[in-house]
C-alpha cells in the first residue's frame, strides 16, 4: 500500500518537477543573452567597439519622431542567415572589423560563450547579436570607407539589440522578432521550453540610446526628434 501512494506521489509531482527545470533552464539562457546585450551596448557606448554599419535613417525633414521609431521597431532580422554565418561559422576580423566577417550589414556580432574560434552554429552556447542603429546623415548608404561610417557613429544614435542562439543562423527559415511580429506568439520566447526552444526568436531584444563621443548627446537627440522646445 505504502508503494502505491508513493508511487501516486511521484507521479503526481513529477510534471511540477520537469516544469520548474525548464523554466529554470529557460530563465538562465535569457540571463546570458541579457548579459551580453548589455556588455555588447556598454562597448559602443565607451566607444570600445565599433558601431554597426547597419543602419535605419531617418529623415526629420519628412518623418515625425513617432513614425520613425514604428518603422525601426519593424526593421526584419537578417534574411538567408545561413549566408550571414557562412560554412565557417562567425569569426571574427580582428584588424578589419569585429563583426560576422560574412554578414554584409556588418552587424552580427559574436559571443563566443563555449571559448572556441568565435560562434558556430553547432553550439548550444554561443550567440549571435542582431545590432541596428539610427542615422539622420541620408546619404549614409553612399559614404566611402568604414573610418566615415565610425565617424557618423559617434555622433549618437538609437540602437536596437536581438540577440539569437548561434544555431538559429544553421538553416534559411526565417527569423523572428519581436518587432516586426508584434501579435505573434512565435515573435516571443517562452518562459519555459524544452530542449533550445524557440531557435528562431530572439532570447532578448534591448532598444537604447548611444551617446555623442563628443558630450553632444542632447544637441545630437534634438536633431534626431526633429528639434527640442
Amino acid at each position: 500500500m505504502a508503494i502505491v501512494v508513493v508511487a501516486i506521489l511521484v507521479t503526481s509531482i513529477a510534471p511540477m518537477i520537469v516544469l520548474a527545470v525548464a523554466t529554470r533552464v529557460q530563465a538562465r539562457r535569457v540571463e546570458l543573452a541579457t548579459q551580453a546585450a548589455w556588455t555588447y551596448i556598454d562597448g559602443l557606448t565607451a566607444q570600445t567597439t565599433p558601431h554597426p554599419n547597419h543602419t535605419v535613417v531617418i529623415d526629420t525633414e519628412t518623418t515625425s519622431w513617432s513614425e520613425f521609431i514604428g518603422t525601426f521597431a519593424v526593421t526584419i532580422p537578417p534574411a538567408n542567415p545561413s549566408m550571414d554565418l557562412g560554412v565557417g561559422g562567425c569569426t571574427s576580423l580582428v584588424t578589419l572589423y569585429p563583426y560576422c566577417q560574412n554578414s554584409r550589414t556588418w552587424s552580427l556580432y559574436c559571443v563566443d560563450q563555449d571559448e572556441e574560434s568565435g560562434c558556430s552554429t553547432n553550439s548550444i552556447k554561443d550567440m549571435v547579436i542582431q545590432a541596428f542603429r539610427s542615422t539622420t546623415n541620408t546619404g549614409y548608404a553612399t559614404l566611402a570607407d568604414d573610418a566615415a561610417r565610425q565617424a557618423d557613429g559617434r555622433r549618437g544614435y538609437l540602437v536596437s539589440v536581438r540577440v539569437y542562439q548561434a544555431d538559429a543562423f544553421s538553416d534559411d527559415d526565417e527569423l523572428k522578432s519581436v518587432g516586426s511580429h508584434p501579435t505573434e506568439v512565435t515573435g516571443r520566447q517562452l518562459t519555459y521550453t524544452s530542449g533550445l526552444g524557440l531557435r528562431k526568436v530572439p532570447l532578448i531584444e534591448v532598444t537604447t540610446e548611444i551617446p555623442a563621443e563628443d558630450g553632444a548627446g542632447y544637441s545630437n537627440l534634438c536633431e534626431r526628434i526633429g528639434g527640442c522646445s
